[in-house]
């Protein structure tokens, strides 16, 4: 298997997974043919929202030996004692409350296996970011108001390098980004959100009518980033990568409205029409497969957090997303 690596910004949950073997060689190579492309000046490859990274500062790569025994010694200690970070902390939210091997009891104080953590599928690394956020930080106090995705791009980056210094035997897995109820393009995401609202009557069809009519400036307070990142999506396919977006039915921040609205806006020909998915012989969502190999999944009954609110479900999913099967068909159960 080819040693590819592959950044996708994306709630920088970063997944090594070991996975059906010509699946997994697959996608390696398409990973690797898509960097490489990306290197080159004369590829015509767009590269407005993704820069290639040619250069590392070397000082920022710290040698690493005799750290590995250290952080495996200590890790323990740390996640058990620092899981009540505030904010969207990797480690307080993903690993804690979502798809992480621990649970926290409600006495705050002790843990309790997941039965349905994502380790299951795959070793899962949770990475804070960008800095600031959760137990992440910066000696430089400039960093914090200069935030971006560029920036936070090369930060991860760096990241990457020192980790895969301090645990080599991980070089040779393959490394899948995954997006769950995916900011997609501002515009549908905004008119679904709102659409959302008045279909499930926490605003007035008045207050809807005035909101879509007047509000159209979307505040940010994110120093840089694109207002879409669909032509990111179309680029992946292109490149013959797996393209999964999965939205819990009942989030509100980012409902299926929005994710629809967006993928919608894509105009890709459907391959396999909409139609439930089982589980346990029950209805775990509905999905819908475009040409180009793009999923689009709904988890039935999850929130925003969707491995919080149906943990199996959740674990369903990325189980056939790893193995690149589909999701299971209604025929099955009929």
């Amino acid at each position: 298997m080819e040693k590819n690596s592959f950044l996708l910004l994306a709630l920088f949950l970063i997944l090594s997974c070991m996975v059906v073997p010509s699946e997994g060689k697959k996608q390696t190579q398409a990973l690797g043919h898509l960097y490489k492309s990306k290197m080159k000046g004369n590829s015509g490859i767009s590269k407005s929202l993704f820069k290639a990274i040619h250069h590392i500062n070397k000082t920022r790569i710290h040698p690493q030996e005799g750290m590995k025994e250290k952080e495996l010694k200590s890790c323990l200690d740390n996640l058990m004692s620092n899981f009540h970070s505030p904010g969207c902390s990797s480690l307080a939210y993903g690993a804690m409350e979502e798809l992480g091997p621990f649970r926290v009891h409600s006495n705050g104080k002790t843990l309790y296996r997941n039965r349905y953590s994502w380790n299951y599928a795959a070793n899962v690394l949770f990475l804070e970011s960008p800095a600031g956020v959760g137990f992440s930080y910066s000696n430089t106090t400039s960093d914090y108001d200069e935030s971006g995705d560029s920036k936070t791009a090369a930060d991860n980056y760096v990241f990457l390098l020192n980790w895969f210094g301090r645990f080599p035997e991980y070089k040779g897995r393959d490394f899948i980004s995954l997006i769950g109820n995916a900011v997609i393009n501002d515009e549908t995401d905004v008119k679904g959100m709102y659409d959302y609202f008045e279909s499930h009557a926490p605003i007035s069809d008045k207050t809807a009518y005035r909101i879509q009519k007047y509000s159209s400036d979307i505040i940010r307070e994110w120093g840089e980033s694109p207002s879409t990142i669909i032509p990111l999506l179309r680029e992946l396919m292109a490149n013959g990568l797996r393209v999964w977006i999965f939205s819990g039915d009942t989030d509100g921040r980012i409902p299926v409205t929005s994710t629809k609205y967006s993928i919608n806006k894509m105009k890709l020909p459907v391959k396999t029409k909409w139609h439930p998915w089982y589980l346990d012989g029950e209805v775990g969502g509905y999905t819908q497969v475009y040409k180009g190999d793009l999923t689009f999944a709904t988890v039935r009954g999850a929130g925003h957090q969707v491995p919080s609110f149906q943990p199996k479900r959740a674990l369903t999913l990325i189980k056939h997303f790893i193995a690149g099967t589909p999701l299971p068909d209604t025929s099955k159960y009929i």
